[in-house]
């Protein structure tokens, strides 16, 4: 049996939260991915802290979502940036999470493009920062839907974690952020399976990211999970939804694909 997850992102409200339970007291999923707060009030952040530890009442396993976006961009030479992750870290821990999941950054924003293997070996010298602030605590590296941001190729991911060269740095393959990449999926499986730590699953049409519902894009998620032999961890659904109802149907819908 497979061990399912979704995403519960920091806007969600305490009502919410409480029609996840029944996800839970199903069996339906055994894990959530969460989201450091950062951007909330300091009630907000303790209303949302809350709410994910009523949650942990069911034996479920916590993923964190680190910052991410143009205002958390490690490519950026911003020392606040590095703290805003080590907090995000240090977040992470009441919950016991083991996973980090990581958007490294942009290699060309507002217009300005930079040197590209520049910012790679400023990548490498983050993550081992990173990761050996997060230590034991994985840090997954995840692929970006965008020749613009660092961790678009399956090469780059690969080249990174070897560099790195830490025992603790994992890859997240994005479904979604894959198939609107010049490269195929399976590419990513086959180049980084042996470091492959967690999974966000969503569709699309291959023009853009869009979190669709599994069979509503054209990835062909019944062949690359067939491919996925090996793969022991979460299946992490980062479909858009509305509420319990949809994550539910979602969820039913995984089971006809794996």
């Amino acid at each position: 049996m497979i061990r399912k997850c979704f995403t519960i992102n920091q806007n969600r409200t305490t009502e919410e939260f409480q029609s996840y339970h029944t996800l839970f007291e199903k069996g339906l999923f055994q894990a959530i991915e969460i989201f450091y707060p950062y951007d909330k009030t300091i009630e907000e952040m303790k209303t949302y802290e809350q709410n994910v530890h009523d949650l942990m009442k069911y034996p479920i396993e916590v993923v964190l979502h680190l910052p991410h976006g143009p205002n958390s961009d490690l490519c950026d030479d911003q020392e606040e940036t590095i703290e805003r992750f080590k907090k995000a870290i240090d977040f992470s821990k009441q919950f016991s999470v083991k996973k980090l999941t990581l958007h490294l950054g942009y290699v060309t924003k507002n217009g300005v493009t930079k040197d590209r293997e520049k910012l790679f070996l400023k990548s490498v010298q983050t993550v081992k920062t990173l990761a050996k602030y997060a230590y034991p605590a994985n840090i997954m590296i995840e692929n970006m839907p965008d020749i613009h941001e660092m961790g678009y190729s399956p090469n780059e991911i690969k080249r990174l974690i070897d560099e790195v060269q830490l025992p603790n740095v994992k890859f997240i393959l994005d479904f979604g952020h894959a198939n609107v990449s010049e490269y195929p999926i399976e590419s990513y499986i086959d180049l980084l399976k042996d470091h492959l730590y967690h999974m966000h699953i969503h569709d699309n049409d291959g023009t853009r990211d869009q979190h669709k519902p599994l069979g509503q894009g054209n990835i062909s998620f019944k062949i690359l999970f067939k491919k996925l032999t090996n793969y022991h961890e979460l299946y992490c659904l980062e479909i858009l939804y509305q509420t319990v109802e949809d994550l539910i149907q979602y969820e039913n819908d995984l089971n006809q694909y794996v």
